[in-house]
């Protein structure tokens, strides 16, 4: 008998044997193994050498004691003190040693930021050399972008452009949105003689400016000429670049224009010769301004710099390199003694004239200030930002005593004091003027031009009873006029035509009964209003 070997029935593999995925499962597989080592990663070079500064005794207790001295430097900073903060920043190094420096702890950050602070106050000490030499070990520490541009711009101050080209190029290929960088790097191109690089890196800068003020940019410095028929009494011609400001000596017989060309020109006002031209800036001569006696003229310039010039000789006397981006505006006290200065840093500094110290600083506005002013009583100072905010401060003490909101890019007080007038520039298509009462901050009229225009600049005339505003459209290739109004009543008397583009800057003479303009037509014109009387 042959036993039968009965055959087994095949056993089905367990599930846990053979595994099927679908391709989501692999996928989420797949992300969180690549997820896991980055983590494993960042947790053993930056998390645990945090964690182990946190029980290592001596690290805690050194950067607890240089914080204390940091915060301390901030006080006396504030304050001006600038020996004090020297010295609270230089202990605040000192209890910091580069040798509790470990990969992924803040040691080497923050010993960067004091050597940074030190430097900041050096400069303001006005000793470059060791701030330039403070930057440098903050630089070796950290690579920071705002310390490559501060100490670009220290190399241009003393006149070391290829290195000052060097930091910037460094900036630059860092960041390419730094407006700032541009602006550092076409000052240095300027300076060497390389006027097509300089124009290349200007207008980068003015595209950056363009696109955060959200206006257009228009490219090159060209003016137009259409054909338009010129009520001026003079033209005066010499600027190779758009003019940007004008101003009237007090006893009437001289003018002085800034423009892009980088240049200062003297008038006569009576014959319209060039009499003086001024060289020193290294960037576009944003505003300027003759001293109450006439003795002295002050510039702002994109170059970051405020300078006084001898309105005689043309000497320059001094140079006042306190702020870190373009100044857009200065202005006399009515003593003549001080200037204050308003900047793109949105910084509003007053200077010493005779010594050409910086004796007041405060940060103004949350945006670039476009426009600064003494009262004519020299107790209080108004200053307009792109923050669309007008503030007077007093300026004895730096008090905010006064907030309104408004869009201007220029402001004149009345003679009087008691009111300002306000226009919006290229920021405001459909251009108009606005005066508020200067104690309350109300609104007393609005002064609106038949036709849309740029407005650009304005001024009261000496007895208060007039306003002069210059005008013209930046964005079409149109002329520019000056139109003059009641300031009572707002009533709009006369409009003057001449410019072949924008009216960017306009005064009156001390007796009224001229006007002077500048425009971006490159030229200078006086124009005969003696006629012209104050009735509605």
């Amino acid at each position: 008998m042959v036993a039968r070997v009965q055959k087994r029935p095949k056993q089905h593999l367990r599930s846990w044997q053979v595994m099927k995925f679908t391709r989501l499962q692999k996928l989420l597989a797949v992300l969180f193994i690549l997820s896991v080592f980055p983590a494993f990663h960042l947790i053993q070079r930056f998390i645990v050498p945090t964690v182990h500064d946190w029980w290592n005794a001596e690290t805690i207790a050194a950067l607890s004691a240089a914080y204390s001295e940091k915060e301390a430097g901030h006080q006396h900073a504030s304050k001006r003190e600038w020996d004090s903060a020297i010295a609270s920043y230089t202990r605040a190094i000192e209890l910091l040693p580069e040798s509790l420096a470990k990969e992924g702890n803040s040691v080497k950050s923050n010993l960067a930021d004091y050597y940074y602070f030190r430097g900041l106050a050096h400069q303001k000490n006005n000793n470059t050399n060791k701030a330039l030499a403070d930057l440098t070990d903050a630089l070796r520490l950290k690579d920071g972008i705002n310390q490559i541009i501060l100490r670009g711009n220290l190399y241009n101050d003393i006149k070391e452009y290829d290195k000052a080209i060097a930091d910037f190029t460094r900036a630059i290929n860092r960041s390419q949105t730094f407006r700032e960088a541009y602006a550092g790097r076409a000052r240095a191109y300027t300076a060497k003689g390389d006027t097509e690089k300089a124009a290349a890196d200007r207008n980068k800068a003015g595209k950056l400016l363009a696109a955060k003020l959200g206006v257009r940019f228009v490219q090159g410095t060209k003016a137009p000429a259409p054909s338009v028929e010129d009520q001026a009494t003079l033209t005066l011609k010499g600027h190779s670049g758009r003019v940007t400001s004008v101003s009237v000596s007090p006893d009437g017989k001289r003018i002085v224009s800034g423009s892009s060309d980088d240049m200062l020109k003297v008038w006569d006002a009576q014959n319209g010769q060039e009499m003086l031209t001024l060289k020193g800036h290294s960037g576009n001569v944003n505003s300027v301004s003759f001293s109450p006696d006439g003795k002295r003229i002050a510039s702002g310039s994109d170059d970051g710099t405020v300078r006084i010039w001898d309105a005689e000789s043309g000497e320059e006397l001094h140079n006042l390199a306190g702020h870190s981006e373009a100044v857009m505006s200065v202005s006399h006290s009515p003593d003549g003694k001080q200037i204050v200065s308003g900047s793109f840093d949105l910084m509003l500094k007053i200077w010493d004239v005779d010594t050409g110290q910086e004796t007041a600083a405060r940060k103004a506005h949350r945006g670039f200030i476009f426009s600064v002013s003494f009262s004519p009583d020299g107790k209080q100072i108004a200053s307009v930002g792109w923050d669309k905010a007008l503030k007077l401060w007093d300026s004895a003490t730096g008090d905010e005593l006064l907030r309104i909101t408004t869009v201007g890019t220029a402001l004149v007080f009345s003679p009087d004091g008691k009111q300002l007038a306000t226009v919006p520039g290229p920021l405001k298509r459909d251009g108009e003027v606005k005066i508020w009462d200067s104690k309350t901050g109300k609104e007393k009229l609005t002064l609106i031009p038949d036709d849309p225009f740029n407005i650009n600049s304005v001024v009261f005339s000496p007895d208060g009873k007039l306003l002069a505003t210059g005008g013209g459209n930046h964005k079409t290739k149109t002329p520019g006029d000056i139109k003059v109004w009641n300031a009572e009543t707002g009533a709009e008397q006369l409009t003057l035509t001449g410019h072949s583009a924008f009216v960017s800057g306009v005064c009156f003479s001390p007796d009224g009964t001229k006007l002077v303009s500048g425009s971006g037509d490159k030229s200078v014109k006086i124009w005969d209003i003696s006629s012209l009387d104050a009735s509605p």
